[in-house]
C-alpha cells in the first residue's frame, strides 16, 4: 500500500489452462487506494516492484475517474504499438479494449493452439504489457479476435475461443456462464456494460426483419433490466461495431435496425438516463449524436479505432447528420473523465496529444 501503513501480504497462486494463465484474487482491498507488487517463483522476482490503483467508492459523492479506451490492434502491421505506453502514462482507472485486441489470420483459425499463441502474442507485446501491469483491463471481441472476418454464431470454433478469451481477460464475468462473454462493472460514477455482438449474432447479409438478432433475447433483455437497475450517472454500453451509423455500409448495428430500434426505445420507455455507447471497428474516430427531442434525451455514438493500424482518414467523405467530431489521421485513442456532473470525452493521437471531443452533461 503506497501513501498508508504498509502491509505485505503473499498470495499463492498456480497456472490454469493450456496458456498456464494465473488468476490471482486480491480480497479487502481499500478503494481509491495505490498499492504495489512483485511477482515470485519461490525466492526469485519475476517481474516488478509494479504499482496500481483500486476504483474510488461508487458512493462518494465526489468521486471522479477516467478510463480510456480503444479498439483494432494489428500486431503484424504494428508490431510495437507505443501507443499503449501513452495509455498508460496517461494513468487512467481502466482501460477498455473494445474489439480486435489480436488479428487471428488464416493459419491461426485452424486450431485452438494456434488461437492460443497469436492471444499469448499480443498479451506479451511490451507496451501492451507495461499499460497490463499499472491498469485495469477490460475487453470485449470483435470479429478478429473471436473468428474469420464478419464472423457470426455459426462460427465453428466459438466454444473454443471463448474458453481462450477467459484465459486472457478477466474480467468479471462472461454471458450467463455458459455461452457469451457479456459483463458489467461499477467504476464509481460510471457503470460499463460490455456487449457480446458475435455469439448469437445472425449473419450481416440475411434479410433484416423483426427476428434478425445481434446479441441474442437473453443478452438484450440482461442489458436492459441491467440498465433499468444501476445507479450509475453514466452507463457505458460498449460494442464491437457502432450503434448510430446509418450513413455507411460498413459493420454496424444498421443491418440489424429492428433489433437496434427496439433496443433504443426499451432504454426510453424505462427512463434510462445517461446512456453513452462506445464503439470501435471503423479505423477512424467520431462522435455520433441523435438529436435532441421533448421527450427524450440525446443518445452519444463514441467510436474510437485504431489502436494500431491504418486509420481512414477519407472517412469524414461519407456525410453523416448525426456526426459532431471526426478525427481519422492517425491511431488514436479515448480518455473518459466521468463525475456526477458530466463526461469529458477526449481523443488523443498516437503521441498523447488531443485532438479534439466534446463534454456530455448529466441528467
Amino acid at each position: 500500500r503506497v501513501g498508508g501503513e504498509p502491509a505485505t501480504r503473499s498470495i499463492p497462486a498456480a497456472a490454469k489452462g493450456a496458456a498456464q494463465a494465473l488468476v490471482i484474487p486480491v480480497k479487502d482491498l481499500a478503494p481509491g487506494t495505490e498499492y504495489r507488487y512483485r511477482l515470485l517463483r519461490g525466492e526469485t522476482v519475476l517481474s516488478g516492484p509494479h504499482a496500481f490503483r483500486t476504483f474510488p467508492e461508487a458512493s462518494r459523492a465526489d468521486a471522479k475517474v477516467t478510463l480510456a479506451f480503444g479498439s483494432c490492434a494489428h500486431g503484424e502491421r504494428f508490431p510495437k504499438q507505443p501507443i499503449f505506453r501513452r495509455i498508460a502514462a496517461d494513468r487512467p482507472d481502466a482501460f477498455l479494449f473494445l474489439g480486435d485486441t489480436v488479428y487471428l489470420g488464416r493459419k491461426d483459425l485452424k486450431s485452438p493452439a494456434a488461437m492460443r499463441e497469436r492471444y499469448l502474442h499480443g498479451r506479451t507485446r511490451p507496451a501492451f504489457a507495461e499499460l497490463a501491469r499499472r491498469v485495469p483491463c477490460y475487453a470485449m471481441w470483435d470479429d478478429h479476435d473471436y473468428g474469420p472476418n464478419n464472423a457470426d454464431r455459426r462460427w465453428e470454433q466459438k466454444a473454443a475461443v471463448r474458453e481462450i478469451f477467459k484465459e486472457f481477460w478477466p474480467n468479471p464475468s462472461f454471458g450467463d456462464g455458459e455461452s457469451g462473454v457479456w459483463t458489467r462493472f461499477r467504476l464509481g460514477p460510471v457503470e460499463v456494460f460490455l456487449l457480446d455482438s458475435r455469439s448469437f449474432r445472425d449473419p450481416d447479409r440475411a434479410p433484416d426483419k423483426p427476428s434478425k438478432t445481434m446479441l441474442g433475447a437473453a443478452q438484450k433483455a440482461w442489458l436492459l433490466a441491467a440498465l433499468e437497475s444501476s445507479e450509475a450517472t453514466f452507463k457505458l454500453v460498449g460494442i464491437g461495431g457502432q450503434v448510430l451509423a446509418d450513413y455507411h455500409r460498413f459493420d454496424s448495428y444498421s443491418k440489424y435496425h429492428y433489433e437496434r430500434d427496439e433496443l433504443i426505445k426499451g432504454i426510453m420507455t424505462r427512463g434510462v438516463q445517461g446512456v453513452v455507447f462506445l464503439t470501435g471497428d471503423r479505423h477512424l474516430s467520431e462522435i455520433l449524436r441523435t438529436r435532441r427531442r421533448k421527450d427524450r434525451y440525446p443518445l452519444y455514438d463514441i467510436t474510437c479505432s485504431p489502436l494500431a493500424n491504418i486509420a481512414w482518414e477519407r472517412g469524414n467523405e461519407l456525410e453523416s447528420p448525426r456526426r459532431v467530431f471526426f478525427y481519422g489521421k492517425s491511431v488514436s485513442y479515448c480518455l473518459l473523465t466521468a463525475d456526477r456532473r458530466e463526461l469529458v470525452v477526449d481523443f488523443r493521437d498516437g503521441e498523447g496529444r488531443s485532438v479534439g471531443g466534446t463534454r456530455i452533461r448529466a441528467r
